[in-house]
This record gives C-alpha cells, structure tokens and sequence, in this order.
C-alpha cells in the first residue's frame, strides 16, 4: 500500500525526502496509531541518521508518537501482539534520546529537553487527571493493565526528571539549552504541582549561581525568565 511504498524513501540519498518521510510517518500514525508497527523499524534506523537535521526530526516524531501511543494504550484490556512489540521498539528508544542530552549538537540536546519534558509529564501523577482523554499521566493506568505499569512508569519518569535538573545546573549548559530547559522545567512544574518544590529549588539556585557561558545580555534573559 501507499504507506509502505513511502516508507522506502527512508533509503533516499536527499535528507529532505528522509525527513518528509519522518513527517508522513507521524501524521499517519497519530490518526491511526496501529499503523506504527509497520514504521517503528524506519524511526529506529532514521536515528542514527548522519545528518543532524533528519536525526533532530526523528527525536521530534518519537516525543509525538510516544504520548500518543501511551494515550491509546491506556484503555485497551488487550494490545495486539505487534503494537506490543512497537511499544518495547520505541521504549528502547527513550534510552537514547536521554543519552542525547551529551550530545555534541546543541540542536539535538534541545529535542531532547523537549523529550524528556514529555516524558516526565506522561509518566507522573496528575492532581486532577480529566476524563476527556486529553491527558496522559500515571494516575490513568488501571493496576492490571497488559503491557504498562504505572509505578515503573512512574519511577523512570523520576530519572528523567533528575537527568533534566541535573543538565539544567551543569555549568557548561550553552544559553539556548538553559533557556529551554527552565522552560520545559517551568512546564512540568505547573502541570504537576508534586515537582514544584524542586524545580523553585533548581531556579534559585541558577538564579544565585549562573553558569560562566552566559554573556551579560543572557545573564539578564535568563534571571527574568526565571522570575
């Protein structure tokens, strides 16, 4: 079919075709995410990508796709064998991308921040989960369900947390990374209140103690960002 005829093109010399791939691939799995077992093979090889621009979509695609396939997991009594397979695929992949926090490439730790700031959303209590399906969070996870377990979730989301605070002190964050993981801390410290008191901890620290990389100019964006 069309899908699989598109997919090849994850072979194509052009990048862009490879990161148009990338796009068609998340728009068709996020209307219809029993399609992903027959992409996860090209998200995963696309990865490790040698140009940085595809490698930077496909961090982009797994944070789409990861939150959806979670909200789509959450009701089901019985995941089909392959969507279960999909799932370990792109579980696999978080590994990766929390790596990627050590990247060379400012632009890869950055879609990284962005992923782990999903990650740690999704897999982390909700004060007042809605019923409309709009959230993802722990809270949701019934005790027997198939193939989530919501304090194992819950507990790695707690890493990814700590990993992110831990870049955010570093004393050789670059500017860009500073200020997108305060943005991305700020997020998840005002959709999940239990992580609010480390995350002000993390702001006054940074706010008495900011890296030596910042100019005079970022010193001032960075301490009214923090406020």
């Amino acid at each position: 079919n069309m899908l699989l005829e598109i997919i090849q093109f994850h072979r194509d010399q052009s990048a862009d075709v490879r990161k148009f791939t990338l796009g068609f691939i998340e728009e068709v799995c996020r209307k219809d995410m029993q399609l992903l077992p027959k992409c996860i093979d090209t998200i995963v090889a696309l990865l490790s990508d040698p140009n940085l621009q595809v490698e930077r979509r496909v961090i982009q695609v797994i944070t789409a796709l990861y939150r959806d396939m979670l909200l789509w997991q959450i009701p089901q009594r019985k995941i089909p064998q392959d969507m279960t397979e999909a799932w370990v695929h792109l579980s696999h992949l978080k590994g990766f991308i929390l790596e990627a926090l050590e990247a060379e490439n400012e632009g890869i730790r950055t879609h990284a921040i962005k992923f782990i700031e999903v990650l740690v959303l999704c897999q982390s209590l909700h004060p007042s989960p809605p019923e409309d399906g709009s959230e993802v969070c722990v809270n949701l996870i019934p005790a027997d369900h198939s193939t989530l377990d919501a304090s194992s979730l819950k507990a790695e989301g707690g890493v990814a947390f700590q990993s992110l605070v831990n870049f955010t002190t570093t004393q050789t964050v670059t500017p860009m990374n500073l200020m997108t993981s305060i943005g991305s801390l700020t997020n998840v410290a005002k959709q999940r209140p239990n992580f609010l008191g480390p995350v002000v901890q993390v702001f006054e620290s940074l706010h008495a103690n900011l890296p030596p990389t910042l100019s005079k100019s970022q010193v001032s964006r960075v301490r009214k960002q923090l406020k």
